[in-house]
């Protein structure tokens, strides 16, 4: 599997190592997604298209209709930025005992030839 911009430039050597887990490299990208921030001198899509806006900044009013937006935002930047991913869905779902929610990615998995349904919690949410 090809590796992406962020994976190439954190491994200077290129191609992909022996032992890479096509899952695990994209798991990395989608967190460095959730992490970026836009900024807010950017337009109504950012300077790139890159980078989240808090869910209080897509909702003022907060409650729900600010995590169904962040959620919608984060999966049109996961489908824009990791092209190995298809028909991407974030939703939210009940967490753990230390959170009373948490988001979870929902997609098919583009491996060439072979397409597989994946699901994965994100870490460090909003």
């Amino acid at each position: 599997m090809k590796r992406y911009l962020f994976e190439r430039l954190s491994d200077p050597r290129g191609g992909q190592r022996e032992g890479d887990d096509p899952l695990a490299l994209i798991r990395a990208n989608v967190q460095r997604i959730v992490a970026s921030a836009r900024s807010p001198f950017d337009g109504q899509e950012g300077l790139f298209g890159f980078g989240l806006e808090s869910p209080v900044a897509l909702h003022p009013g907060g409650g729900g209709e600010a995590l169904a937006a962040y959620t919608q935002a984060l999966s049109r930047l996961i489908a824009r930025w990791e092209l190995r991913l298809r028909d991407v869905a974030v939703e939210v779902e009940r967490g753990v005992t230390n959170a009373p929610y948490r988001l979870v990615v929902r997609a098919k998995l583009n491996l060439g030839q072979e397409v597989e349904e994946i699901r994965f919690p994100l870490e460090g949410q909003p």
